[in-house]
């Protein structure tokens, strides 16, 4: 599969089926065998990876389903960690555990679940690892001097585990580290101790933070501005934020701190039910883009090379009428400062000969009275000159494009006929604000 611009990954944990919950209790209960939870584990994985590889996802998980939640999928696995296995009543929650000593080593057992992975995928593999400032907040420390020393410790142990799974086929590796938005002031020594966790770790590394998301609600709130200027010391390739549910105001710090990483932009609200259309995610994408913005200095240059027309086309704001609002700020951003007359093409579509949607121009209104174009063009060969009064209604400062033309139909046009379809329009619309 060839790579898109726009490299694609899902950040965090799959979406939990019911049943898997229930049998991750049955399990916690000594209700089922772990050769069955692991046998039911496999069957889940690779649903998660189908269903990312039919969704076109670039880079494939395992959806971190074979995990209770984040912590204990490490601590459990972590030598020297000592765990309280009475603590646990609900597969969510956390064990309680303690350091007492120094950590050995030791293997995770990380590479078998990605050996797993390769075998039913050839797209790039990630793994997830909660990152040292993570875990400490939830291991209880009874030997190091502080929790800067723990998480240094935590660190050295578990990047010997990175670099097996690099070796084992993981083309990338995210740091899952939620909890600096809860202790901001440990940024500086959590960052310290991500940059250890992944020294020498030949991969594309990215380091996910966000507000939490225990239980479907964020566990804090605030900007992302407090991440900085300290997160631009971490040697990571990609720094990962949640964006939809918090609106894309703090992508400007990109802007701002020039940071020597990409942004991972994070699209999807995880925590709503409700699941986003396309357009909304498109929308989420090209504010973080500012496509306008670029695009704008493309036709800026189209101007000055002699270009005295142009026209913005959008049939798609047919098909999504509750995007029409931000289409028109968008378009707006789009010629600003464009010296030339600016025409906004809108129609039904006409993919493969055919509309893609029908219905009434009304839904434009009143929210493309805001456009600032010269032209707003529209078809009414097919669809005949009754909208036409839209105009006469709404009185908007543009002239109307008249699309006299049916690109639908094999026949050709008669003049008599395009020259009635005009008539029927002057009668609504005066001859100095149409085009055609």
């Amino acid at each position: 599969m060839s790579e898109r611009p726009l490299r694609t990954a899902v950040v965090g944990s799959y979406s939990m089926p019911g049943w898997l919950e229930r049998v991750k209790n049955d399990y916690l209960l000594r209700r089922l065998s772990r050769h069955d939870l692991d046998e039911i584990h496999d069957a889940a994985v690779k649903a998660a990876i189908k269903d990312q590889e039919v969704a076109g996802v670039d880079v494939v998980s395992d959806g971190e389903l074979r995990r209770d939640n984040m912590i204990d999928h490490f601590t459990t696995r972590l030598p020297g960690v000592q765990i309280d296995h009475a603590s646990k009543k609900f597969y969510y929650d956390f064990y309680d555990c303690v350091v007492r000593a120094r950590l050995p080593t030791g293997s995770l057992g990380l590479v078998e679940e990605l050996r797993f992975l390769r075998r039913f995928t050839d797209r790039r593999a990630k793994v997830s690892i909660t990152g040292p400032h993570s875990l400490v907040k939830r291991i209880r420390n009874e030997h190091y001097p502080s929790e800067e020393a723990l998480a240094l410790d935590l660190a050295r142990v578990m990047n010997l585990e990175l670099r097996e799974l690099v070796r084992a086929g993981a083309t990338d590796v995210q740091i899952d580290e939620p909890y600096y938005s809860g202790f901001p002031e440990d940024v500086p020594w959590g960052v310290r101790a991500v940059n250890a966790l992944v020294d020498g770790v030949d991969a594309w590394v990215s380091l996910h933070i966000c507000y939490g998301n225990r239980y479907g609600k964020p566990s804090w709130e605030g900007s992302y501005r407090y991440l900085f200027p300290a997160i631009l010391e971490a040697r990571v390739h990609q720094l990962t934020l949640e964006f939809a549910r918090r609106g894309e105001d703090d992508v400007r710090l990109f802007k701002e701190f020039d940071p020597p990483f990409v942004l991972g932009l994070g699209v999807i609200d995880v925590k709503s039910h409700d699941v986003e259309s396309p357009a909304v995610v498109a929308e989420r994408i090209a504010l973080a883009l500012d496509l306008a913005r670029v695009m704008n200095l493309e036709l800026r240059e189209l101007v000055r090379a002699g270009a005295t027309d142009v026209q913005i086309d959008e049939p798609y704001y047919s098909g999504f009428p509750e995007d029409v609002p931000w289409g028109v700020r968008a378009v707006n951003a789009l010629v600003d400062g464009v010296d030339a007359w600016v025409s906004l093409h809108i129609c039904y579509g006409n993919r493969y000969g055919k509309p893609s949607w029908e219905g009434s121009y009304r839904y434009l209104f009143p929210a493309i009275l805001e456009a600032r174009v010269h032209q707003l063009t529209l078809e009414f060969a097919r669809r005949g000159e009754d909208d036409v009064r839209l105009f006469k209604e709404f009185d908007p400062p543009f002239v109307l494009g008249l699309g006299v033309i049916d690109v639908k139909s094999h026949d050709v046009e008669s003049p008599a006929v395009v020259a009635e379809r005009i008539r029927a329009a002057l009668d609504l619309v005066p001859a100095a604000r149409l085009a055609v």
